[in-house]
C-alpha cells in the first residue's frame, strides 16, 4: 500500500484534528496532503517497480487509508494472511482462527515480532480486537 494520502475524509469529518500533526498543506475544501520525507519519496518509483517485478500486487482505495485497506484485505482473504507493519493499529486485525498475523517491524528487521492472539494478549493484556480502544484508553497519540 503506497500513497499519499494524510487521513480518510470520514475521520476527518468526524474529528478534524485527526492526524494533523502530519499536514504539510491545508487545502479548504480538498484532502490534506501528509507530510512525505524526501528519502521515501524519491524510493517509491523504485518500490513499485520492485514490487511488480516480485508480483507482488499494489492496490489502494480512493479516500481511505493504507491501513484501512490491508485490514479489510486481511480479514476477508479466506487464506492464511501475514500483515509487514510497523503500525499498531493493525494488531486488531490479528485473528488466530483467521490465520491472520501481523508481522511487525518497528524494532527493525533483525528484531522482528510475529503478533499472534497469544502475542497480543501476552503484550498488552488485551484481545486483538480490542487493541484500537486500549491504544485510545492509554492515550495514543500517534493518529492526532
Amino acid at each position: 500500500m503506497l500513497g499519499r494520502r494524510l487521513a480518510s475524509t470520514v475521520r476527518v469529518d468526524l474529528i478534524p484534528t485527526y492526524k494533523s500533526h502530519r499536514v504539510a498543506e491545508s487545502v479548504a475544501g480538498a484532502p490534506d496532503v501528509e507530510i512525505v520525507p524526501e528519502a521515501l519519496e524519491a524510493q517509491i518509483p523504485m518500490i513499485r517497480r520492485v514490487l511488480g517485478l516480485a508480483g507482488i500486487a499494489i492496490v489502494g482505495a480512493h479516500e481511505h487509508e493504507a491501513d484501512d485497506v490491508v485490514g479489510t484485505y486481511a480479514s476477508h482473504a479466506g487464506i492464511p494472511v501475514d500483515v509487514v507493519t510497523g503500525d499498531r493499529d493493525l494488531f486488531q486485525v490479528v485473528n488466530d482462527a483467521r490465520q491472520v498475523r501481523v508481522i511487525y517491524t518497528a524494532r527493525g528487521m533483525r528484531n522482528l515480532e510475529i503478533m499472534t492472539d497469544a502475542a497480543v494478549v501476552g503484550k498488552y493484556r488485551v484481545l486483538p480486537g480490542q487493541y484500537a480502544d486500549y491504544a485510545t484508553l492509554r492515550g495514543d497519540t500517534s493518529d492526532g
